[in-house]
């Protein structure tokens, strides 16, 4: 067996191969690294709030083992919280009433938004967003372009083609009824001089 990967360099196959390993691969890439310095950024903020039962240090966004966000399929609402809100970090550190209805800590959360860090760049969760969907997009574009022009430069080949070798049925059906008639012309001329000579052989 042969692996000819490397060798589609064009078609529809080279094609998805290089949707789903290049532009795809980076497209996952990005998503998890999202996914990664969201669930970091926000746990940063809440895991130094307090929840409603006094307690602090515990993170907002875990993966499906318990463990660090790494992949943007793997997020979740930690277990505790997701069954119990009341353990949501809403008042800030130092809190001595943990149901006074402080809620410093959540509105840090929610400006949180506003400073992530994703990919080594200060943007928002929004921004983030656009700028992969925009990353695909893009590369779709451009690869409809390239289709475009690629059919416009197949069809301006097949139209010289034909100019050269193409056959019209309307000009072969007139040569040939030239050729008919030129036939038809000889035929006459043939049977009239048999006649003559004919005519001349029995008068002489």
């Amino acid at each position: 067996k042969i692996d000819i990967t490397a060798s589609l360099t064009g078609g529809k196959l080279a094609g998805e191969i290089y949707s789903r390993d290049t532009i795809g691969n980076q497209t996952v890439t990005d998503l998890d690294a999202l996914a990664t310095d969201f669930a970091a950024a926000i746990n940063g903020v809440h895991s130094a709030g307090v929840g409603l039962d006094g307690g602090t240090g515990r993170n907002l966004f875990e993966s499906a083992a318990g463990g660090a966000v790494t992949t943007a399929d793997d997020i979740f609402v930690q277990s505790l919280v997701n069954a119990d809100p009341t353990l949501f970090a809403a008042a800030p550190a130092g809190t001595l009433i943990a149901n006074s209805g402080a809620n410093g800590a959540a509105l840090a959360l929610l400006g949180r938004n506003s400073a992530l860090v994703a990919g080594g760049a200060t943007r928002t969760l929004t921004d983030e967003a656009i700028r992969i969907l925009t990353g695909v997009g893009q590369a779709k574009a451009r690869a409809d372009g390239d289709v475009n022009l690629e059919d416009a430069r197949v069809q301006s080949l097949a139209a010289l083609r034909d100019a050269f070798s193409g056959v019209s049925v309307e000009e072969e059906m007139s040569r040939l009824s030239a050729y008919r008639s030129a036939a038809n012309a000889a035929a006459t001329f043939v049977s009239t001089v048999e006649e003559m000579l004919r005519i001349i052989t029995e008068r002489f």
